[in-house]
């Protein structure tokens, strides 16, 4: 098996996929087609060391090209047309790594027809497949006549962490701990902590919450704490490096997630549960209908209600048979299934299978398993 994955630039969340494709597989390469973004690297990313199988494409435009047209497989991400097309038409397997298609709260006719149009090249190619970097891709692609019936389940997939003792690690945790990670901007949300403070100040509850991250709302939101008198419960702290996040996630109770449906997948979710933490997460979110079974391994509440919201945090942080119940759910969803070694077997599995008879066959659940149509929280106007 020889597996490209052609997408942007490289980063802390393909490291581990790639790892254990490297493991299966007989030459797996990954070709970076970007620089990575001034502000990724402001939030922590890029420091690790470029491994040899990245290929940079704009310095290897010859050798990259080759690599996609002669590989069993290619995993195509955010990259020209162009270094597929050849591909396609020789009826190759290619596999589109794509989050959903709409993110605006309202999409119009317009919009969607004009979509349409663009990936209209696609429609008549058997030989490409859907893998679903959220919930809800699959019912864009749909709404666009795209992929028919060749949706699969998928995702980002951060380094998992296994402990000898998970009990151990959920009750060395700091109490009534409160974890919130993001970038400082409108549509992550960082004002809902705010307020997710006040309530629980308003009923006596002990609380600490953390949030980690930087942007163009720090100063707004560090007014906001102390304009609520917030000082002693709600800390805000700067950038930190991938690990240093998880090791806060490690001493944590409980994580937020507040982001709308802007974001495509979410990789803290996938790590917060890897950490045991509870998580409170909002349903428009693209990774929580894969990874989080509601009032199981992790609450989800719902969009724009901050008092679900409330509700659902106030339900964990003094229940310690609960928190800790959801804690150890969480942790076993990414350690036994959603995890980049699982994740890259059953990809392998899938292209083996595809190539031999040419024939789809889906896992039960998780990753590789049937992306189902689930709608998209945006609503359709007419322009």
């Amino acid at each position: 098996m020889n597996i490209v994955f052609v997408s942007n630039y490289f980063n802390h969340h393909q490291m581990e996929l790639a790892k254990n494709l490297l493991d299966l597989c007989d030459n797996y390469y990954f070709i970076s087609t970007v620089q990575i973004t001034e502000e990724r690297k402001n939030m922590g990313w890029g420091r690790e060391k470029v491994p040899d199988y990245v290929i940079d494409y704009n310095n290897n435009r010859e050798l990259c090209q080759k690599i996609v047209d002669d590989l069993d497989v290619v995993i195509y991400g955010s990259a020209p047309y162009s270094i597929i097309k050849d591909r396609l038409k020789n009826g190759k397997i290619v596999f589109f790594y794509s989050e959903r298609l709409f993110k605006n709260v309202k999409i119009d006719l317009k919009t969607i027809k004009q979509t349409a149009k663009m990936w209209a090249k696609f429609h008549r190619y058997n030989n490409a497949y859907l893998l679903c970097a959220s919930a809800f891709a699959a019912h864009d692609y749909y709404m666009i006549n795209c992929f028919r019936k060749r949706y699969i389940k998928w995702g980002y997939f951060p380094p998992t962490r296994t402990y000898d003792d998970i009990e151990t690690v959920i009750n060395c945790k700091t109490p009534h701990s409160i974890l919130w990670v993001s970038r400082l901007i409108e549509w992550k949300h960082p004002e809902v902590c705010i307020e997710l403070g006040k309530a629980l100040k308003k009923r006596n509850i002990d609380f600490t919450i953390t949030m980690i991250g930087v942007g163009p709302l720090r100063d707004d939101i560090q007014k906001l704490i102390k304009s609520n008198q917030l000082d002693d419960n709600i800390s805000l702290l700067g950038s930190m490096s991938p690990t240093e996040v998880r090791d806060y996630m490690e001493k944590s109770e409980l994580f937020v997630f507040t982001s709308d449906q802007n974001e495509g997948w979410g990789a803290v979710l996938n790590e917060s549960m890897n950490s045991a933490c509870a998580v409170v997460a909002n349903e428009n979110i693209g990774s929580v209908p894969y990874l989080i079974q509601d009032k199981i391994n992790g609450l989800i509440y719902k969009n724009n209600d901050i008092n679900d919201l409330i509700d659902n945090v106030v339900s964990v942080i003094s229940d310690n048979s609960y928190r800790s119940s959801l804690s150890i759910n969480a942790y076993k969803t990414i350690t036994e299934e959603w995890n980049a070694g699982e994740a890259a077997r059953r990809l392998v599995r899938l292209s083996y299978q595809l190539l031999t008879d040419n024939t789809l066959s889906f896992e039960v659940t998780g990753p590789c398993s049937q992306a189902k149509l689930i709608k998209n929280k945006n609503k359709v106007r007419k322009k």
